[in-house]
This record gives C-alpha cells, sequence and structure tokens, in this order.
C-alpha cells in the first residue's frame, strides 16, 4: 500500500470516542473528529473535566480497524494536545493523519482522546505500590545495626509509583537535554546549573566519575555509559530531573527552586515526580519484608564469606568487581524494584533527622538541616550498609559522588 494523504471527507469518516484514565479523573466526553477536505487534516473538538484543575497530558490515539484495536498515537498533532491542557470545553486539536498514516480505509478510523493528571496511569518504567503500614528501623542484634535506626510503626496514607532501576546516564542526558532546550538549565564543559530560581550545581560534568559530557560549540550532552547509573549528580540535581520530567509530561513541578521545599512541606500530595521520602524508600525496599534484606537475614558484614542474600540482589563490595553495575542485573524485590540494596546509594527527600518510637503517619523526616538522606549502600560498601534499614546522612545537597545516585516516585492522590 504506497502512502498518500486523504483526499476526500468522504473517504475519512472518523468515529470519535472520549478515554478516561484509570482513576476516572479527568473526563473526557464530546470528542468530535471532522476531516478538513483535501488536506488529509483532521480537526478535533473535545470536552475535558478535572476535579482539582490541574495542568493535563492529552493524547490521541487512533484505530484502524474501527475500535476493536488502537494502533498508535497521533504524533502528527498541533493545538491543545501534549503537555499543559488547561480543563474546559471546546479544547481543540488538528491532526495531519495523512503524515501519521498515510492510506486508510474508510469507515474504519478512531480517534480516541486521553487526558493524564498524574494520577491513573503508571509510567513506564515504574511500579506501584498500594498504601500501607509498616515497621521502619531494624531490630536490636540485627547485624550491622546502627543506634540511628530506631524501630517504629509508619502508616503510608498514599500510594506511590516508585521507579523499577536508579535513573541512568541515559535517561538523564535526554532530559538535561530537554531541560537547557527549554532554558531551564545553564551548562559548561565544566558543570550543569539550576535556571530556575537558583544557580545550583546540579550535575559535576568536570569530575572525572561522571559518565555525561557537554559539547559548548554544539549545545548537546553525550554520554559514554548509557545503561549504568547516573553520577555526580547532587541533590538539588536529582530534584530538579524530578521537575524536568513533570514539566515535560505536562504535571506540576513538586520542587520550590529557592526554598527546595517539596510541595510546600507536604510531598505526599505532590503531583509531579519528586524523589521517594525516607519512609517510602524503605517500605518499597522491604517490599513486605522484615528482614535485613528483602529476601532474608544479614550473615556476615565481610566477604569471607560472602552473604549469600545479599548477592543474590545487590551489588557491594564483595562481588562488583570496583565498578557500578548496569540497573536489572540482580534479581528483583518482591514489589519488582531493583538495586534497593547496593549499586548506588539513592538520594532521598528528607533531612536527616532522629526517628521516635511512636507511631508516625506520612513522615516527612526533619523540618531543616545540612545534609540529606541517601539509602541503599552502593557497589563500594559492605553488606551493613545495604540493609532495607540502613541510613546514611553524609551528604550536603550541594555534593555529589561516584557512587549516589537516585530513583524517582509520584504520587498516587
Amino acid at each position: 500500500m504506497s502512502l498518500r494523504t486523504i483526499a476526500l471527507a468522504t473517504v475519512l469518516s472518523l468515529l470519535a470516542a472520549g478515554g478516561v484514565l484509570a482513576n476516572t479523573q479527568p473526563v473526557v466526553s464530546n470528542v468530535v473528529a471532522a476531516p478538513v477536505a483535501h488536506t488529509g487534516l483532521v480537526d478535533i473538538t473535545y470536552d475535558v473535566a478535572d476535579a482539582d484543575g490541574d495542568p493535563l497530558f492529552i493524547t490521541l490515539v487512533y484505530s484502524i480497524n474501527g475500535g476493536q484495536s488502537f494502533d498508535g498515537e497521533c504524533d502528527a498533532v498541533s493545538g491543545e494536545a501534549g503537555a499543559g491542557v488547561v480543563p474546559g470545553t471546546q479544547r481543540t486539536a488538528r491532526w495531519d493523519a495523512g503524515a501519521d498514516i498515510g492510506y486508510v480505509e474508510s469507515n474504519q478510523l478512531v480517534v480516541r482522546v486521553y487526558a493524564d493528571d498524574g494520577c491513573g496511569s503508571i509510567p513506564a518504567g515504574f511500579r506501584r505500590l498500594d498504601a500501607g503500614t509498616f515497621t521502619m528501623g531494624s531490630p536490636a542484634g540485627e547485624l550491622g545495626r546502627q543506634s540511628d535506626e530506631v524501630q517504629h510503626e509508619v502508616q503510608l496514607t498514599h500510594g506511590f509509583d516508585i521507579q523499577e532501576t536508579e535513573v541512568t546516564n541515559q535517561q538523564f542526558m535526554e532530559l538535561v537535554q530537554w531541560a537547557k532546550d527549554q532554558g531551564y538549565v545553564t551548562a559548561t564543559a565544566l558543570s550543569v546549573v539550576d535556571n530556575m530560581g537558583s544557580t545550583r550545581e546540579l550535575l559535576d560534568l568536570d569530575d572525572s566519575d561522571c559518565a555525561i559530557d557537554y559539547n559548548a560549540a554544539a549545545g548537546q550532552f553525550s554520554t559514554t555509559a548509557p545503561t549504568l547509573p547516573v553520577k555526580e549528580a547532587t541533590w538539588y540535581g536529582a530534584a530538579a530531573y524530578c521537575d524536568w520530567l513533570s514539566l515535560r509530561e505536562g504535571r506540576t513541578p513538586a520542587y520550590d527552586h529557592v526554598t527546595w521545599s517539596c510541595n510546600a512541606g507536604a510531598p505526599y500530595d505532590a503531583r509531579g515526580y519528586r524523589l521517594p521520602t525516607e519512609a517510602e524508600w524503605e517500605y518499597a525496599c522491604r517490599a513486605g519484608s522484615t528482614t535485613a534484606f528483602c529476601n532474608g537475614a544479614i550473615t556476615s558484614t565481610n566477604c569471607s564469606p560472602t552473604d549469600p542474600n545479599l548477592a543474590a540482589v545487590g551489588w557491594f563490595s564483595c562481588n562488583a568487581s570496583s565498578v557500578v553495575h548496569a540497573g536489572a542485573g540482580k534479581t528483583a524485590n518482591a514489589a519488582g524494584l531493583y538495586d534497593m540494596h547496593g549499586n548506588m546509594w539513592e538520594f532521598c527527600n528528607d533531612w536527616y533527622g532522629a526517628y521516635g518510637t511512636d507511631t508516625v503517619v506520612d513522615p516527612v523526616g526533619a523540618s531543616s538541616g545540612t545534609i540529606r538522606i541517601r539509602r541503599g549502600g552502593s557497589w563500594v560498601d559492605g553488606a551493613a550498609y545495604c540493609r532495607s534499614a540502613a541510613r546514611i546522612g553524609g551528604e550536603p545537597p550541594a555534593n555529589s559522588g561516584h557512587n549516589i545516585g537516585f530513583r524517582l516516585v509520584k504520587s498516587v492522590n
């Protein structure tokens, strides 16, 4: 079948259907698709309602078999589609169907409109965890236990989506390129700096451990290690990455780039991507387990012998061969998450602070501080630092490192 634009309105008889995401909000209705004669273009109008009025990400998909199955996304779309669409009536978009799909049999083309407010679908590469209650911290007598791992009950009242693996160089490179092109950052061969309310360094490009480079003359980033976790991002860089992804998808950014507070101190209610709270991180790492590791107890803190439970799920000083590894190289935990033990320390949202013994609901950590929590241990650390309860607050947010990375979460509100 040769490609050609659709010549006549009678050849393209579009059916239209509204689509809603799994949480039933936002709601799309009154979708009308009207061919523009002799052009291959289709004008689409629709209404979209959202209870809390968030900007939406609008996607159009098409079917060539009357709606029995949907074959792909409408790429050549202009108007009120993509990121930042405000809920309302008579929203309009134009689809160049001829450019996207060429000739289509008459009366078989269906267009569907989807709206995402950040609550419904699970992003690609993420896993959803339901709200729940767990015991945070470690029991007395656990090998490698530190005094700041006081056990206490935590109730998480929000489900959340969490990234399956740590953010890679490829992911960071692609998004920082987008952010630079949008004017959200400034870049030199030495550093990436915030341009959304601060001048904080986000990525230390001139450190030898950083695998991302910037060609100032071409205005382009590149990486020599696309599948490895990103190194030398500061905590500010991790938070900024969350906001770039939110902005690109039409979600509300979580962080204030002056105070660097997450959603005015209420991270669980944030609409955009963010770093996990320390409680969310441990809840996700444990994935229902109560032992030192997600798959069992800790048996050794050195390499003679190597702890077998940790060796099955994580890269650490005894098995990493002194290098960081690509994500998902070890067994996932029961939640489908990789490298929660070892490989890279992971930044959390919280300031470091002491635990109490009382039950807490949706904890956010200390109200202020000088160092941000990191969790999980790394490829250079022994087994004790890779336990589910192990916590360290040794890094100011302006610091980066060769063994510190991060993964994202998004609340299911």
